[in-house]
């Protein structure tokens, strides 16, 4: 009996809005990248949440959208105040002249566009929405 009633309150556990199994509860974010009010294409934007470190990314399309998703793998950011940073993605690497580039250095690490300081861009994720963000770099 006992083993039955674990299971049943395991199982109601699941299905609890904001209840999740690894505990990280995570909202809807989303939003559009422009620079200097153009959109800003192909690169990667991260928010990093200012007391934990936590931790959502997206790509921005081709009109600098991008949906957010939390490290966990699950779609959104949690709930609080985020850093905001933008890289480039990486780019080819020119080969010394007569050398062939091995296939791991084919590319450069993500080139920072913007990196995000205290004086930087500053968002907040609410748990009641809407998490539509318009994040224009000047």
């Amino acid at each position: 009996m006992r083993t039955k009633t674990f299971f049943a309150f395991a199982l109601i556990a699941l299905f609890i809005p904001g209840c999740t199994q690894d505990g990280v509860r995570v909202v809807t974010a989303s939003g559009t990248l422009t620079l200097q009010d153009e959109p800003l294409p192909d690169v990667r934007i991260e928010f990093m949440k200012t007391d934990t470190g936590a931790l959502s990314y997206a790509e921005t399309d081709a009109q600098g959208r991008f949906v957010l998703r939390h490290t966990h793998g699950k779609a959104g950011a949690e709930p609080g105040t985020y850093h905001v940073s933008v890289f480039r993605k990486g780019k080819p690497v020119e080969p010394p002249p007569g050398q062939p580039v091995p296939e791991e250095q084919a590319t450069l690490p993500e080139e920072p566009v913007l990196m995000s300081d205290k004086s930087a861009i500053e968002v907040v994720v609410s748990e009641q929405g809407p998490n539509e963000f318009v994040i224009n770099i000047k």
